[in-house]
């Protein structure tokens, strides 16, 4: 009978031939490495269902829904396979629900983000405050501002503008061992003399602060790791305002600053979906959503 271990790093083989893009695989493996953690020596057959409901409460109780969601999909369809090749008769996953979604997340208000961005200004390391002003005048995801710099692949300056292929909506596939490109994300390209008023701050203004020597963003001289922004950005949050502040929500993590920006640049005037690289406007507008923090004023 073969054991948890084994089948895992077969699976990650298996894995490898789909055509998935490599930001998936790389999520992936690393979640294959806490299933092998936790129960790697393991018969296959000896996994049970509380086995795997403990490596999803894991997540659950961290209020990270998706990613909860994201270990039950895989352990799903890595004991599905399982069953495909013959090594078990039934799915451990089948009597465990889908994990629910937890309380939201709040939304940043533009008062608080003022708040952490000075004291990130004050107290911590400069890339911090270089990333949260990037962030909010660019209104682009994380992963993308990380790779921004002058003259990269995907992301440089020309013309006068930032040209910016987003990550996500990306597809590859694996052909003779090489990663193919077949499925663009958006592409924008944001005029350097962008700016967003409620900080007097444009594009320009913060590339030029920014003294990265390869990328915009960097800690160092090396490139960031979106793990150490959100650490970072997390840290402050809490030392700033009490678990109690953000009443029946869950704390706003750094993602929710390019929430923050598409408002701000709605009230500008300013094309949000396309600032922000959407191809439907029904997602803009789940971006515009207060989830209840603030009162909105109608303009007369």
């Amino acid at each position: 009978m073969i054991i948890c271990r084994d089948w895992l790093s077969q699976y990650e083989r298996i894995l490898l031939k789909k055509n998935l893009n490599v930001r998936t695989i790389y999520e992936k493996q690393r979640f294959l490495r806490v299933v092998d953690n936790k129960i790697g020596d393991l018969k296959l057959n000896d996994v049970k269902p509380i086995h795997l409901k403990e490596i999803i409460n894991n997540y659950v109780l961290a209020d990270k829904s998706s990613a909860a969601k994201s270990m039950h999909s895989l352990l799903k369809d890595a004991f599905n396979e399982a069953i495909i090749y013959g090594y078990i008769d039934s799915n451990p996953i089948w009597p465990l629900k889908y994990p629910a979604q937890r309380v939201k997340r709040a939304r940043l208000l533009f008062d608080e983000f003022l708040t952490l961005a000075d004291r990130a200004r004050q107290d911590c390391h400069e890339y911090l405050y270089n990333m949260l002003m990037l962030t909010i005048i660019t209104a682009q995801r994380p992963s993308d501002v990380l790779k921004m710099g002058v003259n990269q692949e995907d992301y440089f300056i020309k013309d006068d503008h930032l040209f910016i292929h987003q990550q996500k909506g990306r597809k590859y596939i694996n052909i003779d061992g090489e990663q193919k490109l077949i499925k663009f994300g958006s592409k924008i390209a944001l005029p350097l003399d962008l700016r967003l008023n409620v900080i007097d701050m444009s594009l320009r203004d913060i590339i030029e602060i920014s003294d990265g020597e390869q990328y915009f963003i960097e800690y160092k001289n090396k490139s960031v790791e979106y793990w150490r922004v959100n650490r970072d950005f997390c840290k402050l949050r809490d030392k700033i305002f009490s678990k109690d502040y953000w009443r029946d929500y869950n704390p706003p993590s750094f993602f929710e600053i390019r929430s923050l920006a598409e408002r701000l640049y709605r009230q500008q005037g300013v094309n949000t979906q396309v600032l922000l690289g959407h191809k439907y406007s029904t997602t803009t507008e789940l971006y515009n959503d207060l989830r209840g923090r603030e009162w909105q004023h109608l303009r007369i």
